[in-house]
């Protein structure tokens, strides 16, 4: 049943056209998720994921369209590993990260953790614009991470397109805590709820900021006030 609804996304997902000319360089993948994750660790780096299947014919389109495109090549040697993961071949890979869609496009830091993921066939410019996210953010994750600062590695995953995992970490942020971090916590989670597309939930953060952190609430969150019916 999965690889069934896989294979209708898969054909669903194809875009109309594709940026890009042919590059005579080219990615370099690695296949192997355990050297990939060791490239990473050793060099500090984040790793870009292809989750590809044989079957799926998207993921071939992406081969010789957006992973030719000779941007995409340039930003892929260097800031990032590169890893291609066969779906079919990879089981324990596609559970652990709960890979349901293919392609799907995922960015891990040096540990193996998911900063953000894309379902579906990228253009060479969306792939552009998501790695440069995580690019110019990080070595600012990567402190926060270390630092233990929740409210930081959270604020980054929003910014780079992760606003699930954002919304997770504000929440687990709000526990135990008061005063100006729970303003800025909710103040991020109140970001997180419209970027997720719940406007309601959204409100109703906003409404608990303003009982529990007035001074806290951005002039910005203001746009909010009348998401409530």
């Amino acid at each position: 049943m999965r690889r069934a609804t896989a294979v209708l996304f898969c054909l669903a997902c194809l875009p109309a056209a594709f940026a890009g000319e042919p590059s005579a360089e080219a990615i370099p993948w690695i296949t192997s998720v355990g050297e990939a994750m060791k490239d990473a660790a050793a060099a500090g780096r984040p790793t870009f994921v292809d989750v590809w299947a044989t079957w799926c014919v998207p993921c071939r389109q992406m081969d010789v369209t957006t992973y030719r495109d000779p941007e995409v090549v340039a930003r892929l040697r260097g800031p990032f590993t590169a890893l291609k993961v066969d779906a079919d071949a990879q089981p324990l890979f596609i559970e652990r990260y709960r890979v349901e869609a293919y392609p799907t496009a995922l960015v891990l830091d040096e540990k193996g953790e998911e900063l953000v993921r894309y379902a579906g066939a990228l253009t060479a410019a969306q792939l552009l614009g998501l790695v440069d996210r995580v690019a110019a953010d990080f070595e600012t994750y990567r402190l926060a991470r270390d630092a233990g600062d929740r409210l930081g590695v959270a604020d980054v995953l929003l910014r780079v397109g992760n606003p699930d995992g954002a919304a997770e970490l504000y929440r687990r942020a709000l526990k135990g805590v008061s005063g100006p971090p729970a303003g800025r916590a909710l103040a991020g989670l109140y970001r997180a709820e419209m970027a997720r597309g719940r406007p309601r939930d959204a409100a109703r953060v906003l409404e608990r900021l303003r009982k529990e952190a007035p001074d806290q609430v951005p002039a910005d969150l203001e746009l909010g006030t009348n998401l409530l019916p």
